[in-house]
């Protein structure tokens, strides 16, 4: 039986290039959980020594653009973050696919599909994003800082400075955090 686990383990970085939008940290956790339940495998532990992919999200007034910071080449955009974070993915994947014909050098990691993608926001995106979800009163008592003003940073007019950002960010983690607690009954 442990052999058999271990072929399974084996292919995962076959299956991992062919799940990229679930990303190779989430597929990776998801092997090992079925492995448990199939096998009974309590002990296994796999490979979580994964590199990150960084791609900073930035918005103009109708457009959304995306960029990885750690790796050179992969970009993309679209009218929507949806499909900002799709075109990525599709560059990524055009990278991977056909990298022996590129002047670009791929990591290693990137081929073997060990990474997982972090998505990084400029407060601007997020606030167009998430527009029609939190109205700017209800942003203002999340945050304390004035309608107006966030009003302002959505529509990219002015820049937060960086405690303005800390205070926003925070505010989210704060709101995500409570959320994460609620049960019904």
């Amino acid at each position: 039986m442990q052999k058999a686990a271990i072929i399974f383990i084996q292919k995962t970085a076959f299956f991992q290039s062919r799940y990229l939008i679930m990303g190779a940290k989430s597929f990776t956790n998801l092997l090992e959980r079925k492995l448990q339940r199939i096998w009974g495998l309590n002990n296994l532990t796999l490979k979580t020594n994964m590199e990150k992919l960084i791609i900073q999200i930035g918005a103009s007034s109708d457009h959304f653009g995306g960029f990885a910071v750690n790796v050179d080449g992969i970009s993309g955009g679209g009218n929507t973050l949806e499909e900002c974070k799709a075109n990525v993915l599709e560059g990524l994947k055009l990278m991977i696919d056909h990298r022996k014909e590129s002047y670009i050098k791929v990591p290693q990691w990137l081929v073997d599909g060990e990474y997982e993608i972090e998505y990084r926001y400029d407060v601007q995106s997020l606030l167009m994003y998430y527009a029609n979800v939190f109205t700017k009163p209800a942003l203002e008592r999340l945050t304390g800082i004035n309608q107006k003003q966030l009003h302002h940073y959505a529509t990219g007019l002015k820049k937060p400075r960086e405690p303005q950002r800390k205070k926003i960010e925070s505010a989210l983690h704060r709101l995500g955090k409570e959320l994460l607690t609620v049960k019904f009954v």
